[in-house]
């Protein structure tokens, strides 16, 4: 039953290494594009629909300012290492929560084994002054006791599978639960200073642009 566990954790380990060596950084950078190709794009429209869209974006008195646009950038910079920090620290509490389990299940093995161990050693040495009397039966007797009580065995090891796979899937159910609520939901994508420099960013592209073309 105990192996059960064990597959149960090397799955445990293995989605949470991929989700936050791979899934969470490509989600970022995928945001990132994704809404800066929004926000332009979006700008884009409002320019092809609207005569005047720089006072449609009550931007009309934009004047660029760099150093306004390199303070955004540093606060969205800094902001980008406080997230990557936050969640190295999340990874981290992650694998350490795997890491008790792993080490709780092994010494509950052990200490299962051990008392097991101590208990057939006792019962062994309370047999040691008894008689034991070995009783023949007839082959074709033990055949047929074993022919009855097979199928029976067959049914209950069948029984004993289904409920082992009905156990292992309602673990892994609660594992992805307890993930999702305690790690993928608390994983940082982006930061709002980091929002805050794309949307400036986009818009300063378009003011640019604006002007050179008129």
């Amino acid at each position: 039953m105990y192996k059960i566990f064990f597959h149960l954790l090397g799955i445990i380990i293995l989605e949470i290494i991929f989700y936050f060596f791979y899934i969470g950084p490509f989600e970022h950078s995928v945001f990132v594009n994704s809404f800066s190709r929004s926000i332009g794009g979006l700008i884009k429209k409002i320019d092809y629909a609207h005569e005047n869209p720089l006072y449609f974006l009550n931007i009309s008195s934009f004047e660029k300012d760099d150093s306004f646009m390199n303070d955004l950038k540093n606060e969205a910079d800094a902001s980008d290492k406080v997230r990557i920090e936050y969640n190295n620290n999340l990874c981290i509490a992650t694998i350490l929560i795997w890491i008790c389990c792993t080490v709780f299940l092994i010494f509950t093995i052990l200490f299962y084994h051990l008392i097991k161990y101590f208990i057939k050693k006792y019962k062994s040495k309370l047999h040691q002054n008894i008689e034991l009397v070995e009783l023949t039966n007839n082959s074709i007797n033990i055949n047929s006791v074993k022919n009855i009580e097979n199928k029976p065995n067959e049914k209950k090891n069948l029984v004993i599978m289904l409920l082992t796979y009905l156990f292992f899937g309602c673990l892994i159910l609660l594992f992805e639960y307890v993930f999702f609520q305690y790690s993928v939901l608390k994983y940082q994508i982006i930061t709002d200073k980091q929002i805050q420099y794309l949307v400036y960013q986009q818009i300063d592209k378009f003011v640019l642009s604006y002007y050179i073309i008129n």
